[in-house]
């Protein structure tokens, strides 16, 4: 998906120190009336006008921050006593609409000193942590039943995720930030518990995620409330760890999918097998996480399972009730069910809210034109886009729907002069 984001530029026949004709070059950089000939500088904003500035709100009222002559300084082309051309509202940084002004040597106008034009949009991609289960029930027979053979659970979640065509990561991984955990306890050899191995998030993921993936074997217990906490980033009172996913200052939404064979185990309690305890203390890491601001879905990587169980873990990640709830929860019998189901979990993270590099003035949505692959979108539409804050846009809809499944997609937004304010 591509965000046009460039600065249009023009001509105009109206400049910064009055409203006539351009006829020769303008000089507009310094506080000496004698520059300003014409329009507000000359009158009401005499002595005003001129002053260094890098952005409008170091000017004072009725001015805005333009360049003249390679500098930023502080200018006014209206005001209320030197209305607009046409009779156009003058706006509260003294600007007319459409007007677009800046350096004017060569007696040329071009874009840039107006707080409007085209916009930058920053798309609020999501962050997903994949969260596998490396216990040794991952050698069995996938989707079961408990015994070894082939092909096992491991390989089946390993190829589903990794394909390097149709694999969830090679698929999204432009758009999406994946980072990977490996969760187990070698309870015979290692002290610590839970044992993750882990690869950070990043986007275009998939070479340093498949060099850690590709190597690793199941190894023994299945510790998910204490993994689910330690790769969250949150202690056992659900706080936030420095440095955690919790922590972590992201674009978009956060989300962990978990992929388990079967019920959990604890670090007291490795052969418990999905026995009350460590089913709680799954349930409550969930609730916990939601708590601080990351959804957990549940795939079954295996029959073993219990479906109670997952529904509850499924429930608990989108904060609904544990027994009442509706949220999806998937039970694969099939690596490309498992595909299938990876790609609508992290299909359904994407978003279309994009940030603004500004603010949209009170009433300034109204002069927005926003635009996909070329086709102007209408405010307020169902299919069309809203301004949700002065800071945020969001497509809607079946134009929603365009701009998740075409990659190449080119979305553009402008506001009328006076409408944005951008921040520098």
């Amino acid at each position: 998906m591509t965000i046009r984001s460039s600065l249009r530029t023009r001509s105009a026949a109206v400049f910064a120190c009055g409203s006539i004709a351009l006829a020769f070059a303008i000089h507009c950089g310094s506080t000496d009336e004698s520059l300003f000939p014409d329009g507000p500088c000359a009158n009401e904003l005499a002595g005003q006008c001129g002053a260094s500035c890098t952005e409008t709100t170091e000017c004072g009222a009725g001015l805005y921050c333009g360049s003249r002559n390679g500098n930023k300084v502080c200018l006014a082309d209206c005001s209320s006593s030197t209305p607009c051309s046409g009779g156009t509202q003058c706006s509260a940084t003294g600007q007319c609409p459409g007007g677009q002004f800046g350096d004017t040597e060569g007696g040329t106008l071009e874009g840039g000193g107006c707080p409007g034009g085209s916009v930058k949009l920053k798309g609020l991609d999501p962050t997903v942590l994949l969260l596998i289960d490396q216990s040794g029930s991952m050698n069995y027979k996938f989707p079961g039943p408990e015994e070894n053979g082939d092909p096992n659970r491991w390989t089946v979640l390993r190829n589903a995720i990794l394909d390097p065509t149709n694999g969830i990561i090679k698929k999204y991984e432009a758009q999406v930030s994946f980072g990977l955990a490996l969760y187990t306890w070698d309870r015979k050899n290692r002290a610590e518990c839970p044992q993750v191995s882990s690869v950070n998030f990043a986007f275009g993921n998939y070479n340093a995620i498949n060099a850690v993936y590709s190597t690793a074997v199941p190894v023994d217990n299945t510790p998910t409330a204490e993994s689910l906490r330690k790769a969250g980033g949150i202690d056992a009172a659900g706080a936030k760890l420095p440095g955690g996913f919790a922590e972590m200052t992201t674009p978009g939404p956060k989300a962990i999918v978990l992929a388990t064979d079967g019920d959990p185990d604890t670090c007291d309690s490795p052969d418990s097998n999905g026995t009350n305890p460590p089913k709680e203390a799954t349930l409550k890491a969930v609730q916990d996480l939601f708590n601080v601001g990351i959804k957990t879905y549940v795939i079954a990587s295996g029959s073993a399972i219990a479906e109670a169980h997952q529904k509850a873990v499924a429930n608990a990640g989108v904060g609904q009730d544990l027994s009442t709830g509706t949220a999806p929860y998937y039970r694969p019998s099939s690596q490309d069910e498992l595909a299938t189901a990876f790609n609508t979990i992290v299909y359904g993270q994407r978003s279309c809210k994009f940030a603004l590099n500004g603010q949209v003035t009170a009433g300034g949505e109204s002069t927005g034109k926003v635009t996909l692959n070329a086709t102007p979108l209408t405010l307020n539409d169902p299919n069309g886009w809203r301004l949700n804050t002065p800071s945020e846009v969001e497509i809607l809809g079946a134009s929603c729907e365009t701009l998740l499944k075409s990659p190449s997609a080119t979305l553009s937004a402008e506001f009328g002069c006076g409408s944005f304010i951008p921040i520098n």
